[in-house]
């Protein structure tokens, strides 16, 4: 059995690897002096099922087979099962109970992405540090498999690059994921239009003042946007009835302002 002290992985004790897997990675990225990305590759004998686990991260999950193998997956009460080839990506966000089974023995990397990586990205975008992410099972996304291999080929060669590089491939990674499979209300939101973002930081610091005066010049500041284009797009994406020069903000609906007098 394994000891109590992580020797190979970092991300969950190697006791909870050992149980879910049944044997622990025979490559993994704990020599590396990276930050916000952990990789493991793992031979694992079949056909095997796990126990039911919750991962601490977000996990990206690449098999590698020689041809299509069979596969269930159960998420909460959701079992899916597919027919698994080479270029198979599964997301698994983190907390979510989960299991698996496959009909024989394979080889797969597992890459987790601290959620730091994803904070800075989405406070910006949604307002929020720990975004959403939609589970998917065995989808064809060449981008995350090509970026994943990249990842499992710097974790194993004897000479990698610098830590800056792989740390901005895990960002990449990860601003791909995050814009693909957000929840859908983020999907939603970017359909407000090119400003939305920089209208957000309005809205932001209206709710946090709105007993202040709120001049148009620095409520376009903060938006970083002119003070003659801010009202346009209000009006048009956010439902401002109207904005103008003066200093004060009046609510009559939730979120919303109708007028600035």
């Amino acid at each position: 059995m394994p000891t109590q002290k992580s020797r190979l992985v970092r991300v969950m004790p190697e006791e909870e690897i050992f149980g879910i897997t049944g044997t622990l990675p025979y490559a993994t990225s704990i020599g590396r002096d990276w930050t916000g990305v952990e990789i493991h590759r793992y031979r694992v004998s079949g056909p095997s099922d796990t126990k039911a686990f919750r991962l601490p991260q977000l996990a990206i999950f690449l098999p590698h087979l020689d041809h299509p193998c069979r596969v269930r997956q159960e998420v909460g009460d959701q079992a899916m099962i597919k027919d698994i080839g080479h270029e198979a990506v599964t997301i698994a966000p983190a907390a979510l109970t989960r299991r698996a089974s496959i009909e024989r023995p394979h080889e797969l990397t597992a890459i987790f992405l601290h959620p730091l990586v994803f904070s800075d990205m989405a406070n910006a975008e949604i307002g929020v540090h720990y975004p959403e992410i939609t589970p998917q099972f065995g989808i064809a996304d060449p981008l995350i498999r090509s970026l994943g291999m990249t990842l499992d080929g710097e974790m194993r060669s004897s000479n990698p690059k610098p830590a800056f590089y792989v740390e901005r491939l895990a960002s990449t990674l990860a601003s791909h994921i995050f814009l693909n499979y957000c929840a859908p209300v983020y999907r939603e939101m970017r359909r407000l239009g090119a400003h939305w973002t920089k209208l957000r930081r309005s809205i932001a610091h209206i709710h946090a003042n709105v007993d202040k005066p709120l001049p148009l010049d620095h409520l376009a500041m903060i938006a970083g946007m002119s003070s003659s284009i801010l009202p346009s797009h209000s009006i048009r994406q956010w439902g401002f009835r109207r904005i103008s020069t003066s200093c004060r903000l009046g609510w009559k609906k939730p979120r919303r302002c109708s007028a600035m007098r």
